[in-house]
């Protein structure tokens, strides 16, 4: 075979068509962890509502109690024991979240995650000082994506800045680390 120039060209057809082959992970344990961990505060949340809604039904008046349905008391109880730590982290990132926004990036760059942080929520608050859970997106090894979890302990220096002071890798699967995340972020 010749090309427009003039040149004898040969081709070569492989013998054996190499395919790309996908890793697929056969270690669960981040899943398992998250799992189990929303569990845990599923049911610590149910706990909770169950002695609080006793409570209440307990301290209402005994006139009071024919009209009362105890199980509606137990639901809001349960929704309300669910959803408080996640708005109190709301409001608290609302709040002071700002400043603290190129400290936390700061600190998710040193982490050592190769992808992009995604969202941060505070979770602790005092003059000086505050905690932070970071939320990033990573790549892992077999073509998928984690999640990983950090927390950041900052203070506020003299001039008004916020200054991570340190940080550690709760969740992450390519970074080998597995903890409980209190309330469960991913």
């Amino acid at each position: 075979m010749q090309d427009a120039a003039g040149r004898t060209c040969t081709t070569h057809t492989a013998s054996r068509i190499q395919r790309p082959t996908l890793k697929v992970s056969t270690n669960c344990s981040d899943l398992l962890y998250r799992m189990l961990g929303t569990i845990f505060y599923a049911i610590g949340c149910f706990a909770a509502a169950a002695v609080l809604a006793s409570l209440i039904v307990i301290a209402r008046p005994m006139t009071k109690r024919d009209d009362m349905k105890p199980w509606k008391t137990f639901i809001f109880m349960f929704i309300l024991c669910l959803a408080a730590p996640y708005g109190y982290c709301e409001v608290l990132t609302k709040a002071f979240g700002k400043p603290m926004e190129a400290a936390i990036a700061n600190a998710y760059d040193n982490a050592g995650c190769n992808g992009a942080m995604r969202y941060f929520r505070i979770t602790a608050y005092h003059k000086d000082t505050a905690k932070a859970l970071v939320i990033g997106s990573d790549k892992q090894d077999w073509g998928g994506q984690d999640s990983p979890v950090i927390s950041v302990s900052l203070s506020k220096k003299d001039d008004g800045t916020w200054k991570a002071e340190s940080f550690k890798v709760i969740s992450s699967g390519r970074l080998n680390q597995d903890a409980f995340v209190f309330p469960p972020y991913y």
